[in-house]
C-alpha cells in the first residue's frame, strides 16, 4: 500500500523520456523509467475501474441523446400520451353513455390539458435540440481540447469535465497522503546533532511541524469531501442523460394528467428541463473558468497524467513539484526504503529544506483552489442559476413555486 501511494504521483514517462544516449552514441533504455511508466499506467487503469462505470454504455439513453434518427428515446413519451388519450376517451364515452354533462366536461378539459402537455414537452425538446446544435456548431472539427474532443453533446462535455476534474483532485489527494506520511515520520523521529555521542544533543521537530500537519490534515479532509461532491455531480448528470426522456418527463406528464397535482407536475417538468439544459451548461462554464484559473494554480501538477491539467499549456517546468518528482520520483518505487531513510536526520533534513517544504505549499495551494473555488463557490453558483431558471420556467408554465428551499437544504 505504501509503495502504491508513492508511485501514484510519479509522472507519466514516454518512450522518448526513458531513452538515454551513452558516450558512444548508443540508445540506452532506463529500466527505472520504464517501471515508472508501467506503474503509472496501472494506476490509471485502477482509476478507470473505479470511475469507468461512467461511459457510453452506462449513461447513454436508448436511442441516444436527442437522436431524431432513432425513436427509442421518444417511445416512453409517446406511450404516455397514448395512454392518457385512451383513458380520457373512455371517460368521454362513459359520459356520453350516462348522458352526464359533468363527466363530458371533465373529459374535454383533460383533452385540452393533454394538448397543453404535448406543447410543453415539444417546447422542451425543441429548445434542448437547439442547444445541442448550438454546441455542435461551436465546437470545431478536429479539436484537440481534452473535453470537447470526447463530447459530441453538451451533457457529455459536462460529464467528461467532471470525471477529469475528479482525476486531478485525486492526484493531488494522493500526493498529500504521501507527503503527510513523510511529515508524520519526521514528526515522531528523534534527531541528533553533534560529532560524537559525548558531544551531541537530541531534539524533536514535532512542535515545529504541528502547524504544517494541521494544514495538511484539513486539506486532505476537505479535498476528500470535494472529490465525493464531484462524484455526486457525475452521477446526477449521468442520471439526467439516461432518464430525462425515458422516466422524468413521462412522470411529469402523468402528474399533469391528475387535476389535484397538476401544478406539481408543471413544477416537476420545469425542474427537469432546467437540470437537463442549464445545469450541464454551467459545468461547461466551470470548465472554461478552470482553464483560465486552474492551469496557473495547478499547472505544476500537470506532469502526473491524464487529467485536465495535462492540457493547460501553462506548465512551469521549474515548478517545485515537477522538480521534486523529476529528482526523487525514482525513490517512489522503493517507498519502504525511502521511509527508512527518513530516520537518518543528517540525510533527510537537507532534502526536506531544499525541495520538499516548497512542495507542501504547492500542494496546499492547489488543494485550496479545488476546495474553495471548484467544490464550493462554483457548485453553489450552478445550483442557484439552475433553480432560478426552473422557477422562471415554472412561471412560464403558469405555476408559481419557490425552489430555493433546496438551496437552504444543500
Amino acid at each position: 500500500m505504501l509503495a502504491f501511494l508513492l508511485v501514484v504521483p510519479v509522472s507519466n514517462a514516454t518512450n522518448h523520456d526513458c531513452e538515454n544516449i551513452d558516450a558512444e552514441g548508443n540508445v540506452v533504455h532506463d529500466s527505472t523509467c520504464e517501471f515508472i511508466r508501467s506503474s503509472t499506467t496501472k494506476v490509471n487503469a485502477a482509476f478507470q475501474s473505479v470511475f469507468g462505470w461512467i461511459g457510453a454504455g452506462t449513461c447513454d439513453p436508448p436511442g441516444g441523446w436527442l437522436d431524431f434518427a432513432k425513436s427509442e428515446w421518444l417511445a416512453p413519451i409517446g406511450l404516455v400520451l397514448f395512454i392518457l388519450v385512451m383513458i380520457y376517451t373512455l371517460v368521454y364515452l362513459f359520459g356520453i353513455f350516462l348522458q352526464s354533462p359533468n363527466i363530458i366536461a371533465i373529459a374535454k378539459e383533460e383533452f385540452f390539458q393533454i394538448g397543453i402537455t404535448f406543447l410543453r414537452v415539444t417546447f422542451i425538446i425543441v429548445v434542448m435540440s437547439a442547444a445541442t446544435q448550438w454546441y455542435s456548431m461551436n465546437i470545431p472539427a478536429g479539436t484537440t481540447d481534452v473535453v470537447y474532443m470526447q463530447a459530441p453533446t453538451y451533457i457529455d462535455a459536462s460529464i467528461v469535465f467532471s470525471e477529469l476534474l475528479v482525476k486531478d483532485m485525486t492526484t493531488n489527494f494522493f500526493l498529500l497522503i504521501s507527503y503527510n506520511m513523510v511529515i508524520h515520520t519526521l514528526f515522531s523521529a528523534t534527531m541528533w546533532f553533534g560529532v560524537t555521542w559525548r558531544a551531541m544533543f537530541s531534539f524533536n521537530l514535532g512542535p515545529v511541524l504541528k502547524p504544517l500537519i494541521d494544514i495538511l490534515g484539513f486539506s486532505m479532509q476537505f479535498l476528500s469531501v470535494g472529490i465525493g461532491e464531484w462524484v455526486v455531480h457525475i452521477t446526477t448528470m449521468c442520471m439526467i442523460k439516461k432518464w430525462t426522456f425515458s422516466i422524468f418527463i413521462p412522470i411529469g406528464m402523468l402528474m399533469r394528467s391528475i387535476p389535484p397535482i397538476r401544478g406539481a407536475g408543471d413544477a416537476f417538468i420545469a425542474l427537469v428541463f432546467s437540470f437537463s439544459l442549464f445545469y450541464p451548461f454551467m459545468f461547461i462554464v466551470n470548465y472554461e473558468i478552470y482553464k483560465l484559473m486552474g492551469c496557473n494554480v495547478y499547472g505544476g501538477l500537470s506532469s502526473f497524467g491524464n487529467g485536465i491539467s495535462d492540457y493547460c499549456g501553462a506548465v512551469d517546468p521549474n515548478s517545485p513539484i515537477v522538480n521534486f518528482v523529476r529528482d526523487y520520483g525514482g525513490l517512489g518505487i522503493f517507498g519502504i526504503f525511502w521511509v527508512l531513510l527518513l530516520f537518518m536526520g543528517g540525510v533527510f533534513i537537507p532534502f526536506f529544506l531544499t525541495g520538499a517544504l516548497s512542495v507542501a505549499f504547492e500542494l496546499i495551494k492547489a488543494s485550496v483552489f479545488f476546495i474553495v473555488i471548484m467544490s464550493l463557490i462554483l457548485p453553489l453558483i450552478n445550483i442557484f442559476i439552475t433553480l432560478t431558471s426552473a422557477r422562471e420556467t415554472a412561471r412560464f408554465f403558469n405555476v408559481d413555486i419557490n425552489f430555493f428551499a433546496f438551496v437552504r437544504l444543500i
